[in-house]
């Protein structure tokens, strides 16, 4: 669970990253910028995405616990725990999936 502080700071830096830093008070009757913001939540295409990604990791299962563990925002240690890794094969995993990702968009397999 996130603080409020730190939702308020990821906000404002959404704000930013999308719209710019406002230097002037927006007027009542325009329409607020904030408002256009594309929403950042979690969309059907989102999770067939994560789907085809997960079946195209079929072969290797520990690719799939690695994957598996960054969308549900586990630590490092916390992987390492559930899955029995060391160091260096948390390594070994980290890299192997990152390569793969790469393969695959170069491929036209993965957007």
């Amino acid at each position: 669970m996130f603080s409020v502080r730190y939702n308020r700071l990821r906000q404002l830096r959404l704000q930013r990253s999308q719209i710019g830093e406002r230097l002037v008070p927006a007027t009542p009757d325009a329409m607020d910028p904030v408002e256009n913001i594309a929403d950042q939540t979690n969309s059907t295409e989102d999770e067939m995405f994560v789907q085809q990604l997960f079946d195209l990791l079929d072969d290797d299962l520990e690719l799939q616990a690695y994957l598996l563990g960054r969308l549900s925002r586990a630590t490092r240690t916390d992987m390492k725990s559930d899955n029995n890794w060391d160091d260096k094969k948390y390594d070994a995993v980290q890299k192997r999936f990152n390569r793969m990702i790469s393969k695959l968009q170069s491929e036209g397999a993965l957007p």
